[in-house]
């Protein structure tokens, strides 16, 4: 007496076209390598003995789990950084970049989830949301742009100090010269920021609700630096404090 098995896979159960991924096997027992993470499949083997009708098994499902998430992990800033970032606002015409960021170090407490799932991630890039908890980061280095500041903060309506125009050298506020005065309080904004995985791959980072505790942007006609800009990464509208896209 001999007895086969075979062994089939779907991504759906009960699926009576099912792709044979072996067959004529001498024990019931296979191991699928040709899988995706986090999708799930259907699998059945069918049993036959001395060539005759083949007996199918019920179906059972199952999901290779994810590699382990190169996402950042532990509560010390130093320990993870982001090469450069992105800071942008929306005051009702679209995103406006509003600064410009260098070697941001961070920190995130998080849930994770994968928001691609079958049969997505085969071909687009790895994305996760990571929820719950907040994300600290401080950069370097923050160059703002004078002009969204001035149409964030409506500095532009802040007209010249009068003066002597006869002065040598002019003064603050004699023709020509515009000289803005006071700071604004930052409101909230988002970000993007990049970094890099495990292998070397780059990795896409952004914040939808972003603040800057006790920060203030002073009136300035040019572009100016804020070293060791902190800011914190509360969870958008959704929950989500974070989105990481792995680009494969």
């Amino acid at each position: 007496m001999s007895t086969t098995y075979s062994f089939y896979r779907s991504l759906q159960p009960n699926d009576p076209h099912a792709y044979p991924i072996a067959l004529g096997l001498t024990a019931p027992t296979f191991t699928d390598d040709a899988v995706l993470p986090g999708v799930q499949y259907w699998y059945r083997y069918s049993k036959t003995v001395d060539g005759g009708q083949p007996v199918f098994s019920a179906d059972v499902s199952a999901i290779e789990p994810f590699p382990p998430s190169p996402a950042p992990k532990g509560s010390q800033m130093s320990r993870r950084i982001f090469s450069t970032g992105q800071l942008f606002f929306d005051i009702g015409s679209g995103p406006q970049e509003l600064a410009v960021l260098q070697d941001i170090e961070y920190a995130l407490t998080f849930q994770d989830k994968a928001l691609y799932t079958a049969p997505w991630l085969g071909t687009h890039a790895r994305t996760r949301a990571y929820y719950g908890g907040e994300m600290k980061m401080k950069a370097t280095n923050a160059v703002f742009s004078a002009a969204a500041c001035v149409a964030l903060t409506g500095a532009a309506s802040i007209a010249p100090v009068a003066a002597n125009p006869g002065a040598v050298p002019p003064v603050a506020g004699s023709p020509g010269i515009v000289r803005l005065t006071g700071t604004a309080a930052l409101p909230r904004f988002s970000g993007q920021f990049t970094t890099q995985d495990e292998s070397g791959n780059p990795v896409v980072v952004t914040c939808g609700n972003v603040r800057a505790p006790g920060m203030t942007i002073p009136y300035k006609l040019d572009d100016f630096a804020m070293p060791n800009f902190s800011m914190i990464a509360d969870p958008d509208s959704n929950g989500n404090v974070a989105i990481w896209t792995f680009v494969n």
